[in-house]
């Protein structure tokens, strides 16, 4: 089982910096399938950076002129600042700070759930 989920989780770079380790491989296996986390922690996504890598978009850049990654989207893109002070007000209710370690997102079902609801807000990574 766990071969399975290294192979289909640690795929990128992105998701090196998610997985720090085989426990967090292992945790990631009791989380229910979410598509929009998927996208978050392997970079294969609907946003620019990666669409231009397989040659799906002209372009990699965002709205705001900067490279559109999961990272990008999640913590500095100007285009989302209401969304992202929604997601920073819930977390910070929590002590928890943006950014946020990434392996967060898989840890923490507090960071999951408002990771989640940022997507949502934004309309992004749906499918």
């Amino acid at each position: 089982m766990l071969f399975l989920i290294e192979s289909y989780y640690a795929v990128s770079i992105w998701s090196a910096n998610v997985f720090e380790n085989k426990d967090d491989l292992i945790f990631a296996s009791t989380i229910p399938p979410n598509s929009r986390l998927t996208q978050l922690i392997t970079g294969h996504s609907r946003l620019l950076h990666f669409l231009n890598r397989i040659g799906k978009a002209d372009s990699p850049l965002c709205l705001c002129g900067l490279m559109e990654t999961c990272s990008h989207l999640l913590f500095d893109c100007p285009v989302y600042c209401r969304a992202r002070l929604a997601m920073e007000f819930e977390l910070s209710e929590h002590e928890i700070s943006v950014p946020f370690p990434l392996s967060l997102i898989i840890r923490n079902n507090r960071v999951r759930t408002s990771v989640n609801r940022f997507l949502s807000r934004i309309k992004r990574l749906n499918f």
